[in-house]
């Protein structure tokens, strides 16, 4: 039997002492008790760790395994996300700037910021990135529950399907008006222009501001969105209405191709 504080050998030296004591450093102990004595010489690895050193190792390693599985904020470094610090993930969620740029889709110049929070689309912009107007802010989209707000300082530097990509991006599939957009003929001029209100006025001001024809399919319930040219906007009315006035109704939409409406979503 061997001291535990000291590892010196106690066999043969317990007689005559009580309590019996090791003559190394003193430290009492009872050869009946097992548990006051050490087994072996050796001691095990961890006694012989500087406690402090030994938290400090375990506690980076709980850090670093909590930063890789984003338990705690991280920027995120995916290479196809170049974002600085901007962009961070949590929980897998991102929350921060996501810059887009016009590499990936669109005709124009531009960048667009998506503002994420929590793994929602809060806000987007469009930034100019070409080499005269560098900087320069061409439309801003927010969405607060049903409440919309589009500003457009810049309509002539707008990319107008990628304005309503971003646009269907923050609506959900039962949102979707079940419409055709045929073509979009006007360059607009570069006066600024805003809209406050509901989905239906946000998308009445791109019609309004790029010349986008539209026609009007069947939707849930029998109605469609229709362009109304006397208000200048988009309306809701029955199926019949519609067809009332001498128009017609193209088809019914593909239901099952329309929930795969692309999205700009978050996906790791």
């Amino acid at each position: 039997m061997y001291c535990r504080s000291c590892r010196y050998e106690l066999t043969g030296i317990a007689a005559g002492e009580d309590p019996p004591c090791c003559p190394e450093c003193g430290r009492a102990f009872d050869p009946a008790n097992p548990r006051s004595v050490a087994s072996s010489a050796e001691r095990p690895f961890f006694s012989t760790l500087n406690p402090r050193v030994a938290a400090l190792v375990i506690l980076s390693g709980l850090i670093v395994l909590a930063i890789t599985r984003s338990w705690l904020p991280r920027p995120v470094t995916d290479p196809l996300r170049s974002n600085g610090w901007r962009l961070w993930e949590w929980f897998n969620q991102p929350y921060g700037v996501e810059v887009v740029d016009s590499a990936s889709g669109g005709t124009t110049q531009h960048e667009v910021h998506v503002r994420w929070w929590a793994g929602d689309i809060r806000r987007v912009t469009a930034v100019s990135d070409a080499a005269d107007t560098r900087g320069v802010l061409i439309w801003s989209l927010r969405r607060d529950t049903d409440s919309w707000t589009l500003d457009m300082p810049r309509p002539d530097l707008a990319d107008c399907s990628r304005l309503i990509y971003f646009f269907n991006t923050l609506r959900s599939d039962d949102e979707l008006f079940g419409i055709r957009i045929l073509d979009m003929g006007v360059q607009p001029a570069a006066e600024p222009v805003r809209v406050e209100g509901d989905q239906a006025e946000v998308f009445s001001l791109m019609v309004n501001t790029f010349g986008i024809t539209l026609e009007p399919m069947e939707s849930t319930g029998g109605q469609v969105w229709a362009w109304d040219p006397e208000d200048r906007q988009l309306v809701r009315m029955s199926t019949s209405e519609w067809t009332a006035s001498g128009e017609t109704v193209p088809g019914i939409i593909n239901w099952s191709a329309r929930r795969q409406t692309p999205r700009h979503s978050w996906a790791r």
